[in-house]
This record gives C-alpha cells, structure tokens and sequence, in this order.
C-alpha cells in the first residue's frame, strides 16, 4: 500500500500534521481577506422569470455569491467584477443596479431628502457629469408625502445637487433623461427605501439593439430567452425549430446563446466605445477589470452556431423583419429560415437533422383576435408529422385555443409579457405513426413499456405548475418569503467558499487542509511515486514529470480552474499578468491553456500577440490544442511545441515577452529554466513574467511552508515545491526586478522582469 494513503506507519504523523491546523486556518482568512469585497445588487427582470434569472446570477459565466429570489427580480450579493460579468452576460434580467443607501423610516421628503445627503456623491461621479433620478413604488403602503412618483425623484435630485453645490463653489451636474452618466433609481415600500445607482443604464436590458422595428405580437429579447433556459436549449445537443416565428426573436436569441454572443456586447460593438457601457464613465470604476472583461466575452464567441436552428413563418414580411433583425444581430448565417404555412410545411430533404427541440409563440385570441384556434390546429399537426419524438414548449395566453392542439401539456410555467400573464407550455410529441397506425410510443406501452404521452381533446385534467409563482406588475423587494439560491451542488456561499478553498491546489489552505484530513493526494500514481526518487537508467526525471502529467491532463483545469481559482483570486491574476503581454511571446508551461482566453490575439495581418508555448507533457499540449480549438483561435494563432523549458531550442532573444504562471515550482531545476527564460527574451525592451507559488511573507506561514514544502510536493501538491523565494532565483537568473505583487499573504507572487544588461 503506498504510504500516501495514510495507514499503518503514517498514523503518528497526524498528530504532528493536525498540531499544524492553526495556521492553515491562519492561511485561509489571509485569502479571505484579500477577496474583494462584496456588494449588494438587484437584477429586475420580467414576472415569472426570477428562478431563471437567480440561477443564471449564479452560474459560473457570472458568479454571484449569493442570490435572492424575489417576484420580480433578484437581489444578490457578488464582487464587482460579477456585477460587470452580469451587465454583460446576463440574458434575462432587464437590468443591473447597484446600491447606494439603503434606510427605513422614510416617513416624508425631508427624510428622503436626508438620507440622499449621506451619500458620498463625489465619488459617484464629477460635478461635469448629468444624472437622471426615476422612481418605483413596491407593496405596502408609501408614505403620502413621498408617494407620487415625480416628486420623489425630484427630491432625490435636489440632495444631489445640493450636495454638489456645497462642495463644489455653486456648481451642480446637469439633468439628462435620455444618456445619463449617472441613472439612478429610487425603491419606495412602506417606510423603506433604497436608492440604486444602474449599471445598465435609464433603458432596459431587453432592447439589445438589433431590431429596429417591433412587430406587435414580438417576444421581449430577455423573455425569449428566459423560455429557451426553460425549455432546457442546448446548442450542442439540440436542433432547434420555431415553426411560426414572426418577427424571429426566439431563433435570433437561440443563436446568441449558440454562439456565445454576450448580448451586453452587442451596442458596444456597433459604437466601438467602451463609454457606450454607463459602468465606464464613474470615476470609482475598475476600468481595467472592465476592460478585461469586454476582452474576455469576445474571446469565447463561436464563429458559427454547432447545430443548425429553424425559423418558419407563413407571413413574407414578419421572415423579412427576421432575416433583418438576424443580419443586424449577427447571426444571420446561423438560422435556416423558411416562408411556408405551418399545415403546409415540409422539412423531408430541406434540413439535414429533423428538429428535436420545438419552442414557439404561436398566436392566440387575445393578442391577435383572428385564427388563432386554427393556427394551433395546424401546429399540432406539424409537431405529429415532421417533429416526431421531439419536446414542444409553447407559450399561450389563452387556454380556449390551446386545446385546438389535442395534446396534454406536461407542464405549465407562468410568465409575465407586458403586464399579459401566460402560460409556457411543455409537451412530448409521440413519435411518428408506424404502419399498422399505432405509434412507436404506443406499441411499446401495450408491450408493457411507458406511453410517452397521452393525446386527447383537452387538457383540462392537468394542472401541474413549477415552483414558479405568478407575480404581480410591482416590484417587491421584501417578500415574505424570498427564495435563496446557492450554486448547484453546493452549500450555502460560506460553505461554498470554505470549498474552492480547499480545491485550489496552488493555496496553501488547499495543501495544508488536504494533508490534515487525509483526503488530498495526487490523481497520478506516478507523479507520487516517481518524480522525487532518484531516477534510474530507464526512467529519468523529466521523463517520469512527463508522464505524471499526461496522465494529470483530463483533470487539470478541475482542480487548477473552476469556482476555486476564481474565489482566491486566481484568474484575475492570470489576467492580469497576460494583460502586460504584447508582441512575440513565448508562454512556458502552457499546461491546458488556462490562459489563452486573457490573450489578445485580435484579428487581421496585424494581431496584437502572437504566441508560441511549450510544455513537456503531449497530454497538456493535447488539452491546450483543444481548448485554442474551442476558442475558435484559428489554426495559426498558437504555435504549440513539446519542449523542455531548461533546454529550449529557441534563438537567443527570439522574443519579446515570455510569461510563466505556476510551473516554476514544479521545474526540477527552476534556476536553469529562469536562465533559459532571459535568454531567449530581448534585452531592454523584453519582459519576463512569473506568476508562481512563493515562499509567505507571514512569518508563521513561510515556516508551516518550510517544514511540510517536501511532504507535500510528494503527495499532494502536484510536484509543486511551494516555498521558493521566486524573487531571489529570478535575480540569480540574470533578471531585475521591475515590480512584485503579493497575492494570498505572499502564498503566490506576481513579477515583472527584465534582462540585466
């Protein structure tokens, strides 16, 4: 049994390890508090869609910490860099605020007058700027005084100014409805109110910009996409079909979400200013995060849609205004659009995959108020011949037209769209008919298999509803009882956090925590049996590294990416170091490539990187293949070479930077490899960037690093020696030192270097 697991001999040792616990707890508030801080938003979005929005809030495209479920919204706590991931990457919230004051007992104007004041205004924006105050009014009763709208806006308005004034010689900013720099918005309920400032601007989220005329039956764009999360879309596993699409909302926003388009990206990249984003024009904004983040979002979009998506209407203009809308969207290339009757229509031979998810917003009376009973009729029969097996979510606000269908609905979500309350409707189509006349589905139940559906005249019988709850058109911010959301799989945030902690494997808190419980230990048998034995004629060192992490490959980017890398801090810092990156680089280690989505590679004869990497493992460069792929870099954008970093066959001074991010400690000869490093990077004008594991620079810590350091690069820590002073070997390389940033109390290290001349 080999002696990482713990047992026989190993047992006294746990005494000495846990007699350690202290600093390793020591370790992990030092990462707590070089967290940023977290700050409390609300995300409104239409009724009926706050389950969806909070999840959304909460995936890791996001990452908001913590979530709030509400009728109409969302409150969650998160960093400012989920708030700007949630301006630009949010699908259904029809907005984005932060909060500035909060107070109860706001009885009359001069208590709103007063809380206003408090507000430390000059930080918020220059007294150059314009702001514009709107108001909302939630449940409960609101003080008379302040209970019209206008007035309490107004009032907001003259404590800013008034505050300016005083600080100012008599100036004050400018009033600007339509393009504020500062939209605020004022909540009354009760005696409460919050003032929010809105990252997304005075208008709504739901106008992404690419229609320009709205057609009267239109879908909302965060609605239509809030129905495509509910019916489960998946570009890589579904065919996509709206057979009565109209104006095309539903097609157009299934290929954003294909094409992992951001839709807050889409005015900032017909304006080509980052000031279009209201977040860019405050003082207090982390423009280069922001920046960062913009860089990001367009690093993963796809260059086309992985299956195909289907739109058909039987009206030539409404495919016209789609066909439009789809070119202005830039997706136009991504729908397959038809202008045939939906009775009429004919997929045999005209696409090459049949649909096998079916979303629609077929009419009904009370929008249209003509044939809409007709028109269902014949979307029943389309389903039932052309979309065989295939799961149907419709949405109606009419039950009367939706019984023309003959189908049993499976399930009933309840959505609000302009102020109509409707119904989205989830179906199994039967699979087509088999010659003898009995469906597929029905042969197998009379063989004793399960019918996948039942059909009849009505669905009155069924009345299942989602934990979704219909809502009323006021916005409340307290209910009685809120819904609280955690990321799937997991605790509450706090637990969560504990969690990354212990998952990050270049922490500390990761290292010390897996050796105290026992339950850290390498996924390669070899690189804890090999790499620190002394190498025998067959097997040499780099050799047995090199397997080692062929085999560690597949699950690299789970323990060295993910949640835990973001909570410490440590894809910020990733892109932080390759922001400084430019011209010719060489990346050592390039591992899988977690760090090729924060280059900027840009586009035409001129990119603003090019980039060569190098790594010893063939598992590591075949990941970091793949993920360039998936990034869709193109075939020339990376050069990848299996290369030893101590022993590089580049010419001297073949580049202009050269960035290494936590593979020093795991070099078998670091001093060699930082040698090679300067030599191959030009003099003056190069750089070297390191992002490595360090020895602390909290006493008690660098000492718990130096007694284990060799027990856990041998069985936990990935071959990591995590207590080198990364500074020192860079000096004795032949490198100066421009700057050096400490991270996690000095557990990581961020340096700038430059060849000594």
């Amino acid at each position: 049994m080999p002696p990482y697991q713990f047992r026989g001999p190993w047992r006294p040792i746990k005494a000495l390890l846990a007699s350690l616990l202290p600093l390793a707890l020591f370790d992990r508030a030092q990462a707590f508090s070089g967290h940023p801080p977290l700050k409390h938003y609300f995300a409104p979005c239409s009724g009926g869609l706050a389950t969806v929005l909070g999840q959304e809030l909460l995936s890791t495209q996001i990452g908001a910490a913590e979530v709030e479920v509400q009728k109409r919204g969302c409150a969650f706590l998160g960093t400012e860099e989920a708030a700007y991931r949630a301006l630009l990457w949010s699908r259904t919230a029809n907005g984005v605020w932060q909060l500035m004051v909060r107070q109860r007992g706001i009885c009359n104007r001069q208590d709103l007058y007063d809380m206003v004041r408090r507000v430390a205004w000059l930080e918020a924006m220059s007294v150059e700027d314009s702001v514009a105050v709107s108001c909302v009014l939630g449940g409960g009763e609101v003080a008379t005084d302040i209970a019209h709208t206008h007035f309490s806006s107004l009032t907001v308005k003259n404590a800013l100014v008034d505050s300016f004034r005083e600080r100012s010689g008599g100036r004050r900013p400018s009033v600007d409805a339509k393009d504020p720099v500062l939209p605020l918005v004022l909540f009354l309920q009760r005696d409460e109110a919050w003032l929010y400032r809105s990252l997304s601007g005075p208008g709504s989220l739901h106008k992404r910009g690419y229609r320009q005329q709205m057609h009267k039956s239109s879908l909302r764009e965060t609605t239509a996409a809030a129905v495509l999360m509910l019916a489960g879309y998946d570009p890589e596993r579904h065919v996509l079909m709206d057979p009565m699409c109209g104006s095309g909302t539903l097609a157009i926003e299934a290929a954003l979400m294909a094409r992992r388009l951001a839709p807050g990206l889409m005015r900032l990249k017909r304006e080509g200013d980052l000031a279009v984003l209201t977040p860019a024009r405050w003082p207090d904004t982390d423009l280069a995060l922001l920046r960062r983040l913009v860089r990001e979002a367009k690093a993963q979009e796809l260059e086309r849609a992985p299956l195909p998506i289907l739109g058909n209407d039987w009206h030539p203009a409404a495919v016209e205004l789609a066909k439009r809308d789809a070119g202005s969207a830039g997706v136009f290339h991504d729908i397959i659009f038809s202008n045939q009757d939906v009775a009429d229509h004919r997929l045999d031979g005209s696409v090459a995959r049949k649909p096998n998810l079916v979303v629609c917003n077929p009419p009904w009376d009370l929008r249209l108020n003509e044939g809409a009973r007709e028109s269902w009729e014949a979307l029943g029969r389309f389903l039932k011949r052309e979309a065989g097996e295939a799961e149907a979510f419709l949405l109606s606000g009419n039950p009367d037209v939706t019984r023309a269908l003959r189908m049993k609905a499976k399930r009933k979500i309840p959505i609000d769209q302009a102020g109509m309350s409707l119904r989205l409707l989830q179906y199994q189509v039967l699979p087509p008919r088999l010659a003898g006349g009995e469906s597929e589905g029905r042969a197998a139940s009379l063989r004793g298999g399960p019918a996948s559906q039942v059909t009849g005249p009505s669905e009155k019988a069924d009345d299942t509803q989602t934990p979704l709850r219909a809502s009323s058109t006021r916005l409340s911010m307290t209910p009685p009882t809120p819904q609280r959301l955690a990321r799937p799989g997991t605790a509450p945030v706090r637990a969560s956090r504990a969690q990354a902690l212990s998952g990050a494997g270049s922490s500390l808190a990761t290292l010390a925590g897996g050796l105290l419980l026992g339950c850290q230990r390498s996924s390669s048998p070899a690189l804890a049996g090999n790499i620190f034995d002394i190498p025998s004629a067959s097997v040499t060192a780099s050799q047995s590294l090199k397997g080692a992490y062929d085999e560690y490959a597949s699950s690299y980017d789970g323990l060295d990416g993910g949640d835990a890398a973001r909570f410490l801090g440590l894809d910020a810092a990733r892109k932080d170091l390759i922001g400084l990156a430019r011209g010719h680089i060489l990346e050592c280690g390039v591992g899988t490539g977690l760090n090729l989505p924060f280059y900027e590679f840009g586009s035409g004869s001129a990119p603003a990187v090019s980039l060569d990497a190098i790594d010893l493992s063939p598992g590591m460069l075949r990941e970091a293949r793949s993920k360039a792929a998936f990034l869709n870099l193109g075939p020339d954008a990376v050069r990848f070479h299996e290369m030893d970093v101590a022993k590089m066959n580049f010419a001297d001074e073949s580049f202009d930077c050269v960035c290494d991010t936590f593979s020093l400690c795991v070099y078998l000869d670091p001093a060699k490899a930082l040698k090679e490093m300067a030599r191959v990077c030009k003099a003056v004008s190069g750089r070297v960037l390191l992002l490595e594991n360090s020895r602390s620079n909290l006493l008690p810590v660098a000492a718990y690093q130096d007694v284990t350091a060799g027990f856990v690069a041998r069985y936990g820590g990935k071959g990591c020696v995590y207590n080198q002073d990364v500074a020192s070997l860079a000096r004795q390389a032949g490198l100066r030192v421009m700057s050096q940033k400490p991270l996690l109390g000095g557990l990581i290290t961020m340096l700038e270097c430059a060849r000594e001349n």
